[in-house]
């Protein structure tokens, strides 16, 4: 006689690829896209809101300025960058106006500061390839020499600080006390940051209250209240940034993107990465490019953009639950860039959109689903049949359920409504191990409670 099992994944997680699939549990999955959880409770993620369409191309820059209106009260404005060119968003006409910013301006990834002195305000702008601009809103960026070419910037107390100059890999520069255009004078200079490993400097910020330099494999601190006395020590670790845009702070730690070792922390005395290897297989990709990623922090949680398929467009989105420690993975956004502004994070595309992260809660989702994890429940040597799912489901659309015993697959779908609805599907499928995926249909969304299933157990 068959013996009766109910396997039961309710208090759904996250993705869990640090152990094999028949290890892996219940609760966990190898294998979902666009999915959210809360509360254990899965749903397909909502939808990304188009909010600017400035049609200029690929966004490789979302800039907010901080500046005075004419009432003389500091106001912010939107600017955006492709690789060539600048544009500032006029709020009475909705247009974007082009700003001529950077001279001859060839490459659009900005990392920037805003900066005051008085009633002046400033936005410090660097991509690696043209000089360092300082931009007071007027016309071209004052330009200090082909010495300050950075690809990274920060404002520490009184003074921006800068780096990443592919001519001065060790070196870091700092401007005069309360003097944005002062990058040669007497209370100006350099710091050079040397290192065995000869790893170049790729980022600066100011974090825990002093100055980190961030190499491609080693973190550096700053130590010293005036120039006189600037020094450098290492922080413990061998772990870098990939670059300075995919470094972000969350609760009481930093966390970055490292191009061999994943995700990685820093928290103020060592830098070492997550490793819990729950994103395993994905790290393993071949084809996953980090070349452009860049990442952005809303809470206790983190994004991650990424290029999976190899051509150096992101096309993935990472989650990061700080709080929880799970991930998801987002499939679809092609993000270039982010600005979290207004408890929102909008990112630059590269249909040339701006996007609100997850602010539209109706129109087809892209296509989500969830895969359990391929389980023999301990038993090899028995043959497992499905029998009935039970859940509560709520959606617009069709869930489908496919039932994946030993490579059978057996579907079945389930009309959605905008109530809680309790349901029973019998659903038949025969094999050694047990797999269940749940997806949406031709662009439904849904949310599925505590789903449990029966299953009969028949030894060899």
């Amino acid at each position: 006689m068959a013996d009766a099992y109910i396997l039961d994944y309710s208090r759904f997680s996250g993705v869990d690829q640090s152990l094999s699939q028949l290890d892996t549990p219940l609760h966990a999955t190898h294998d979902a896209q666009n999915i959210t959880v809360a509360g254990g409770i899965l749903m397909t993620a909502p939808n990304d809101e188009v909010v600017y369409d400035p049609q200029k191309g690929p966004v490789m820059s979302i800039i907010q300025r901080v500046c005075l209106d004419a009432d003389e009260k500091p106001i912010t404005e939107l600017y955006i960058a492709t690789d060539t060119k600048t544009y500032w968003l006029d709020e009475s006409t909705g247009s974007w106006e082009e700003t001529q910013i950077i001279y001859d301006q060839t490459q659009g990834r900005f990392d920037y500061v805003n900066y005051s002195v008085g009633d002046t305000y400033y936005t410090i702008l660097a991509n690696g390839c043209e000089e360092v601009g300082v931009w007071d809103g007027g016309g071209y960026c004052e330009s200090f020499g082909p010495e300050t070419v950075f690809s990274s910037v920060c404002l520490h107390y009184e003074r921006i600080w800068g780096t990443g100059n592919p001519a001065y890999h060790q070196r870091v520069w700092y401007s005069d006390a309360y003097e944005a255009n002062d990058w040669f004078g007497a209370g100006s200079g350099s710091v050079d940051v040397y290192s065995p490993t000869t790893a170049k400097t790729v980022a600066i910020r100011s974090l825990f209250n002093e100055i980190v330099i961030f190499k491609d494999r080693e973190i550096f601190r700053v130590y010293g209240t005036y120039p006189s006395e600037f020094g450098v020590s290492k922080v413990a670790g061998d772990y870098g940034p990939v670059n300075c845009f995919s470094i972000v702070s969350a609760m009481d730690r930093v966390y970055y993107m490292s191009r061999n070792d994943g995700i990685c922390y820093y928290d103020g005395m060592r830098t070492r990465p997550l490793g819990d290897e729950k994103l395993r297989i994905f790290f393993e990709n071949p084809n996953l490019c980090l070349d452009h990623c860049c990442a952005a922090a809303l809470g206790r949680k983190i994004y991650f953009a990424v290029c999976e398929d190899g051509d150096g467009v992101n096309d993935a989105l990472l989650e990061y639950d700080v709080g929880k420690q799970t991930y998801l993975i987002h499939r679809g956004v092609n993000a270039n860039c982010f600005l979290v502004a207004d408890g929102t994070i909008l990112y630059g595309s590269q249909d040339g959109k701006i996007y609100r992260m997850g602010a539209q809660k109706t129109g087809p989702r892209k296509a989500a689903h969830w895969k359990t994890p391929v389980h023999d429940l301990g038993a090899k040597y028995t043959h497992k049949t499905s029998t009935v799912l039970y859940a509560h489901v709520r959606g617009q659309g069709e869930l489908s359920v496919t039932a994946d015993f030993g490579g059978r697959a057996r579907e079945k779908r389930i009309a959605l409504s905008d109530q809680l609805t309790p349901v029973r599907i019998p659903i038949r499928a025969l094999g050694r191990t047990v797999s269940y995926t749940f997806s949406n249909v031709e662009g439904s969304s849904f949310e599925l409670h505590a789903p449990q299933v029966a299953i009969e157990i028949d030894e060899d």
